[in-house]
Protein backbone atom coordinates (compact mmCIF):
# COMPACT_ATOMS: atom_id res chain seq x y z
CA UNK A 1 0.00 0.00 0.00
CA UNK A 2 1.50 3.37 -1.00
CA UNK A 3 -0.11 6.27 0.36
CA UNK A 4 0.47 9.59 -2.43
CA UNK A 5 -0.82 12.72 -0.84
CA UNK A 6 -1.79 15.31 -4.16
CA UNK A 7 -3.31 18.57 -4.13
CA UNK A 8 -5.77 19.03 -7.07
CA UNK A 9 -7.85 22.02 -8.28
CA UNK A 10 -11.26 21.63 -9.74
CA UNK A 11 -13.04 22.35 -13.27
CA UNK A 12 -11.90 25.73 -14.32
CA UNK A 13 -9.65 26.11 -11.39
CA UNK A 14 -7.17 23.62 -13.38
CA UNK A 15 -6.38 26.28 -15.94
CA UNK A 16 -5.23 28.84 -13.23
CA UNK A 17 -1.24 29.13 -12.56
CA UNK A 18 -2.59 28.25 -8.55
CA UNK A 19 -3.16 24.65 -9.94
CA UNK A 20 -0.94 23.92 -13.13
CA UNK A 21 2.26 22.01 -11.11
CA UNK A 22 -1.00 20.31 -8.87
CA UNK A 23 -2.88 18.94 -11.77
CA UNK A 24 0.55 17.93 -13.43
CA UNK A 25 1.81 15.65 -10.73
CA UNK A 26 -1.72 14.03 -9.81
CA UNK A 27 -2.04 13.25 -13.56
CA UNK A 28 1.33 11.69 -13.10
CA UNK A 29 0.69 9.48 -10.60
CA UNK A 30 -1.53 7.31 -13.20
CA UNK A 31 1.64 7.13 -15.52
CA UNK A 32 3.34 4.97 -13.06
CA UNK A 33 2.16 1.27 -13.41
CA UNK A 34 3.62 0.93 -9.71
CA UNK A 35 1.00 3.23 -8.29
CA UNK A 36 -1.65 0.75 -9.44
CA UNK A 37 -4.45 -0.42 -8.21
CA UNK A 38 -4.83 3.65 -7.55
CA UNK A 39 -7.38 4.52 -5.27
CA UNK A 40 -8.49 8.13 -5.53
CA UNK A 41 -10.69 10.50 -3.61
CA UNK A 42 -11.56 13.98 -2.62
CA UNK A 43 -14.18 15.01 0.24
CA UNK A 44 -17.12 14.32 -1.74
CA UNK A 45 -15.79 12.48 -4.49
CA UNK A 46 -17.07 14.49 -7.43
CA UNK A 47 -15.32 17.87 -7.79
CA UNK A 48 -11.50 17.24 -7.64
CA UNK A 49 -11.77 13.52 -7.96
CA UNK A 50 -14.79 14.38 -10.49
CA UNK A 51 -12.12 16.09 -12.63
CA UNK A 52 -9.51 14.19 -11.99
CA UNK A 53 -11.54 10.89 -13.70
CA UNK A 54 -13.24 13.19 -16.48
CA UNK A 55 -9.36 14.31 -17.43
CA UNK A 56 -8.28 10.56 -17.45
CA UNK A 57 -10.96 9.24 -19.30
CA UNK A 58 -10.92 11.83 -21.59
CA UNK A 59 -7.81 10.82 -22.37
CA UNK A 60 -8.32 7.42 -23.27
CA UNK A 61 -10.91 8.86 -25.93
CA UNK A 62 -14.11 8.36 -23.65
CA UNK A 63 -16.87 10.56 -25.25
CA UNK A 64 -17.72 13.79 -23.86
CA UNK A 65 -21.20 12.80 -23.55
CA UNK A 66 -20.66 10.13 -21.57
CA UNK A 67 -17.96 11.89 -19.14
CA UNK A 68 -20.80 14.07 -18.52
CA UNK A 69 -23.77 11.91 -17.79
CA UNK A 70 -20.75 9.84 -15.72
CA UNK A 71 -20.34 13.20 -13.55
CA UNK A 72 -23.86 13.74 -12.95
CA UNK A 73 -24.33 10.46 -11.56
CA UNK A 74 -22.38 11.47 -8.38
CA UNK A 75 -25.02 13.97 -7.69
CA UNK A 76 -26.93 10.84 -6.26
CA UNK A 77 -24.44 9.10 -4.13
CA UNK A 78 -24.88 10.16 -0.64
CA UNK A 79 -21.99 12.20 0.13
CA UNK A 80 -21.76 13.21 -3.73
CA UNK A 81 -24.53 15.32 -2.77
CA UNK A 82 -23.62 16.16 0.67
CA UNK A 83 -23.66 19.69 -0.01
CA UNK A 84 -27.36 20.04 -1.65
CA UNK A 85 -25.54 21.85 -4.70
CA UNK A 86 -28.09 22.12 -7.19
CA UNK A 87 -27.90 20.49 -11.03
CA UNK A 88 -27.45 24.29 -11.91
CA UNK A 89 -24.25 24.37 -9.88
CA UNK A 90 -22.95 21.11 -11.20
CA UNK A 91 -23.90 22.26 -14.67
CA UNK A 92 -22.00 25.40 -14.50
CA UNK A 93 -18.96 23.33 -13.05
CA UNK A 94 -18.55 20.96 -16.12
CA UNK A 95 -19.21 23.76 -18.82
CA UNK A 96 -16.25 26.01 -16.62
CA UNK A 97 -14.32 22.71 -17.67
CA UNK A 98 -15.54 21.87 -20.84
CA UNK A 99 -15.08 25.45 -21.89
CA UNK A 100 -11.61 26.07 -20.20
CA UNK A 101 -10.18 22.66 -22.52
CA UNK A 102 -11.79 24.55 -25.71
CA UNK A 103 -8.37 26.76 -25.38
CA UNK A 104 -6.51 23.85 -26.19
CA UNK A 105 -5.61 21.94 -29.18
CA UNK A 106 -7.39 24.10 -32.31
CA UNK A 107 -10.77 24.48 -33.43
CA UNK A 108 -11.22 21.06 -34.73
CA UNK A 109 -9.96 18.97 -32.09
CA UNK A 110 -11.68 16.04 -30.30
CA UNK A 111 -11.90 16.16 -26.16
CA UNK A 112 -9.07 13.57 -26.33
CA UNK A 113 -6.94 16.02 -28.45
CA UNK A 114 -7.60 18.96 -25.97
CA UNK A 115 -7.50 17.05 -22.88
CA UNK A 116 -3.78 15.91 -24.25
CA UNK A 117 -2.74 19.52 -25.31
CA UNK A 118 -3.53 20.69 -22.19
CA UNK A 119 -2.12 18.21 -20.14
CA UNK A 120 0.83 18.48 -22.27
CA UNK A 121 0.83 22.59 -21.71
CA UNK A 122 1.08 22.06 -18.02
CA UNK A 123 4.17 20.08 -18.45
CA UNK A 124 2.87 15.85 -18.00
CA UNK A 125 5.04 14.49 -20.71
CA UNK A 126 3.96 12.38 -23.97
CA UNK A 127 5.80 9.36 -22.49
CA UNK A 128 3.37 10.32 -19.20
CA UNK A 129 0.55 10.55 -21.44
CA UNK A 130 1.36 6.92 -23.52
CA UNK A 131 2.10 5.65 -20.23
CA UNK A 132 -2.00 6.35 -18.77
CA UNK A 133 -2.93 5.21 -22.11
CA UNK A 134 -1.22 1.92 -22.10
CA UNK A 135 -1.98 1.37 -18.38
CA UNK A 136 -6.10 1.93 -18.59
CA UNK A 137 -6.74 0.93 -21.83
CA UNK A 138 -7.58 -2.74 -22.30
CA UNK A 139 -6.44 -4.13 -26.16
Amino acid sequence: LRYIPVKMGWYQHIFSNEYRTETRNNIRVFAKEENYPVLFHCSLGRDRTGTTAFLLLGLCGVEEEVLVKEYFLSLYSRQGNFDDAPISALAANINALLNGLNDFGGEDATLQNKIEAYLLDIGVTQEDIDSIKKILIEE
